[in-house]
């Protein structure tokens, strides 16, 4: 009953301006009909016009049912209404809400009613709030000193296992170098590559460098020079609109021949040298596995910064720096 109530006062209602204080009249079975100001002892209803007989009955037993009701709403008022052969049923609340209800059958007039006064569940008394619990006994010394390291334990566990694990990928690269480098200076083209183990935003690799062709400036034809280039390599990825870049740093062990047919008479002299590089790598575009290239580097001698080295006298200096540019193609996996 109370949702049904509920649900009625949920509708608001501005009905037409009530008629006044009109003559009420109840007709019941087998007595003539009279005229009374009110049909029920229950002040808070009210009968407006002249129900027909087929309602006497249920009205009597609606309002006597009304009577037993114990947690009804004071403050409610009903006007109940005859029209055409049903009742409207009119009720109103002291805050002015209000609501209309049609009954059709005598049988359902009683149960109306009741659902309009009876107090919704909301508005009954609230439970008594329970007792508060009794506060624990402290604990030992020796418990509550391992209580905040179980805690810290327990909430840095919680936190390793919430961050994802690094993404792994490899990188693959080749490409044909130039290289310009002093002092001589020295010109070379050959060939380079790489290989690059990624996780999450680091590189950790090794790259390599083949100068084939290579002569000095200023000397004659007969000067044969080569180089080769091993490195290990560090790097930071970046991702931008071009693609990704790699910013490293990279030692790197060199090894030079040299020979001059009048110098030395076709023998071959050759060396070593540690060197520090820095490069840039531009791996171009977002599409994988194959993409263009393009890197740059700078390496230095400390050894040679200071000091001129030749491998002999009749020779040309070897070279303390050098700056490249290399072109090529970028494998990436995933």
């Amino acid at each position: 009953m109370n949702g049904d109530r509920a649900g009625g006062w949920g509708r608001r209602y501005a009905g037409p301006a009530r008629a006044g204080g009109a003559a009420i009249a109840i007709a019941l079975a087998g007595r003539p009909v009279r005229a009374e100001p009110r049909a029920c002892e229950d002040g808070r209803v009210d009968v407006h016009g002249a129900p027909s007989l087929r309602w006497s009955a249920a009205i009597g037993r609606a309002c006597e049912e009304l009577a037993s009701l114990t947690d009804s709403d004071r403050s409610a008022r009903v006007i109940v209404m005859p029209v055409d052969d049903d009742l409207i049923l009119e009720a109103t609340l002291a805050d002015g809400r209000s609501t209309l209800r049609r009954i059709k059958s005598p049988g359902a007039l009683a149960s109306a009613l009741r659902a309009l006064f009876e107090l919704p569940i909301e508005t009954a008394a609230p439970a008594p709030a329970p007792a508060p619990a009794p506060a624990p006994a402290p604990a030992p010394a020796s418990a509550s000193a391992s209580a905040p390291a179980s805690a810290s334990a327990s909430a840095s566990t919680t936190e390793t296992a919430a961050e994802p694990s690094p993404k792994l990928g490899f990188d693959l690269g080749g490409s044909a170098a130039t290289r310009l480098a002093g002092p001589g200076p020295y010109y070379s083209v050959g060939l380079s590559g790489f290989a690059q183990l990624e996780v999450g935003p680091w590189g950790l690799g090794a790259d390599a460098r083949w100068e084939s062709f290579q002569w000095a400036g200023g000397t004659g034809p007969d000067l044969e020079m080569a180089t080769l280039a091993l490195g290990l390599t560090i790097a930071r990825r970046f991702r931008c609109r071009l693609g990704d870049l790699d910013a490293g740093v990279s030692p790197r062990l060199v090894a030079e021949t040299q020979s001059d047919s009048v110098a030395i008479g076709e023998n071959t002299l050759a060396t070593t040298d540690i060197r520090g590089a820095l490069f840039l790598r531009a791996a171009l575009g977002h599409a994988r596995p194959f993409r263009a290239l393009v890197e740059v580097d700078a390496e230095l001698s400390p050894n040679r910064v200071r000091r001129s080295y030749r491998l002999d006298p009749g020779l040309p200096a070897l070279p303390a720096w050098s700056a490249g540019l290399a072109v090529g193609f970028a494998w990436a996996e995933p």
